[in-house]
């Protein structure tokens, strides 16, 4: 992401709201204290930015934008690829 001018808190920030996505968590929750960081992200219109259900918090999530450009279709999470491979196994029996 280095290529999208970020510094290194927006793209430690955006790479962990990455790998939620990727995890199925639309929504992830930061310190108040990463609020800035959270600002600027939806600046640049990468992320969204909703007060936190915890005092001092935040919660965070990529927008559509941020999706297209760093989110793969063909990404496939770990787990679904251990269950195909079970599946195979099975079938192959």
């Amino acid at each position: 992401m280095s290529d999208d001018n970020l510094t290194p808190s927006e793209d430690l920030m955006l790479e962990a709201l990455i790998a939620r996505h990727r995890t199925g968590e639309g929504l992830w929750t930061f310190e108040s204290r990463h609020k800035k960081v959270a600002e600027s992200l939806v600046q640049k219109g990468w992320v969204n930015l909703v007060h936190g259900i915890v005092e001092k918090s935040i919660r965070v999530s990529l927008t559509e934008a941020a999706i297209k450009k760093w989110v793969s279709p063909r990404y496939t999470p770990p787990f679904v690829k251990d269950i195909k491979k079970k599946r195979r196994k099975r079938y192959l029996k």
